[in-house]
């Protein structure tokens, strides 16, 4: 902390000020092309993926082509983060890719409705039981032993102690997890 008082002193907040114009700025633009650039933080671009005819992973992959590698992607959305640390020539860079995509017809694939499952045991029974981590088809019925959930801070599909049912696994597959751990 001690090494990063100089540069908070020395006119970082001019800079901040500057780099968040640059960016909403960017979100302008992105909605102008046809984006829909969703939440409200102005250090973070957000991009309802589908509504632009793909999916957060495709663009992140799409992306990543350029040397622009995001925080966070998944079937629904494609997270950026940028900081004032990044350059303008980096942030033309993101510009250039982003409008360069051709949009496609929206994808109207609606993610699962998460559900409570019925609780078996206490969470820290859960947690403090002998798991072990199996493929998802082998998981129905059986016992969540830690919390499953595609990204932090994301609200989990599962808490220990749950039953994992058809629609908890059906919400696993959507967001990609392949594996859970489960109570022996």
């Amino acid at each position: 902390l001690d090494r990063l008082n100089p540069a908070l002193s020395g006119g970082y907040r001019e800079q901040l000020s500057l780099f968040t114009k640059k960016i909403d700025a960017l979100k302008s633009e992105l909605k102008a092309h046809g984006y829909s650039v969703t939440g409200d933080e102005p250090m973070k671009i957000t991009l309802a993926a589908k509504e632009y005819g793909y999916l957060g992973a495709e663009i992140a992959a799409y992306l990543s082509e350029y040397r622009i590698f995001t925080e966070f992607s998944d079937q629904d959305y494609l997270v950026l983060m940028p900081s004032p640390e990044n350059s303008d020539v980096a942030i033309e860079r993101l510009r250039e890719a982003l409008l360069s995509l051709p949009k496609k017809e929206r994808i109207d694939i609606a993610p699962p409705t998460i559900h409570t499952p019925k609780r078996a045991i206490s969470i820290r029974e859960a947690v403090m039981s002998d798991s072990e981590i199996l493929s998802l088809s082998e998981c129905v019925g059986r016992v969540a032993s830690t919390v499953t959930l595609a990204c932090p801070p994301a609200i989990p599909i599962a808490v220990p102690g749950e039953v994992i049912d058809e629609k908890t696994i059906l919400a696993f597959e959507y967001y990609g997890i392949r594996k859970c751990s489960v109570v022996k």
